[in-house]
């Protein structure tokens, strides 16, 4: 008999670092369970069955927008959980991925050839960072402008049951993530006559999604050229 075998066992590839790809699964898969966990322990399950919180967290996280639930039936830390599940699901902030783990790789290597493209990627962090606090600043700052109205107060965060900052805070992280979620029943029906707000809501959605990678060229062309 043969002690060798007839056909070589081949070796195994190497398998190298993380890709871009395999990060975001694993950063949206965290968000979704770590998510779904929180909404699990915040909820009674007469109001939001474990499946049920799992699923609004990847819808969260998504920016997709559906729900089985009314959201007008959560609590306070329900509410906490979604925005920032919108806010980590946000296309401004998934685009940092990427460039964060090409930041951290320059940093383990230290060389000082790097330099310039280590400098290149924190200012586009900032300036990606800073966009979406300035967007979605204004934003609740003239949706709270419009709650003081006596019509939509009673629509908006009366109806809600929150607060009227809590409200226009939500409404701005919502239409900014595109995830279209809303606090009062009804979602903006009820808004349907009043122009400002609208136009606010448009205007935010179009800088958070359709307009984001333009307005993001146009301001790091400004603070290239400024630097020069």
């Amino acid at each position: 008999m043969l002690d060798a075998p007839l056909v070589a066992a081949r070796p195994r590839p190497r398998r190298g670092p993380l890709q871009a790809w395999h990060w975001l699964v694993v950063y949206f898969g965290a968000w979704t369970l770590a998510g779904g966990a929180a909404l699990c322990l915040s909820e009674p399950t007469s109001t939001m069955t474990p499946g049920e919180a799992f699923f609004l967290a990847l819808m969260c996280v998504t920016c997709t927008g559906f729900s089985t639930v009314p959201l007008d039936a959560l609590n306070a830390r329900s509410y906490c959980i979604l925005a920032v599940l919108m806010q980590a699901g946000a296309a401004p902030l998934i685009a940092l991925v990427p460039a964060l783990s090409r930041l951290r790789k320059l940093r383990q290597q230290a060389r000082s050839e790097d330099d310039e493209e280590r400098a290149a990627l924190r200012l586009l962090v900032g300036v990606v960072v800073g966009y979406q606090a300035v967007v979605c600043g204004v934003c609740a700052c003239c949706m709270r402008l419009v709650a003081d109205e006596d019509t939509a107060y009673e629509h908006g965060p009366a109806s809600a049951g929150v607060n009227a900052w809590a409200w226009s805070a939500w409404t701005a992280l919502s239409s900014f993530t595109n995830c279209g979620l809303t606090l009062q029943p009804g979602s903006w029906t009820r808004f349907r006559s009043a122009r400002g707000a609208l136009a606010f809501v448009a205007g935010t959605s179009f800088l958070g999604n359709a307009l984001y990678p333009a307005c993001l060229r146009w301001i790091l062309v400004w603070l290239s050229s400024r630097r020069r």
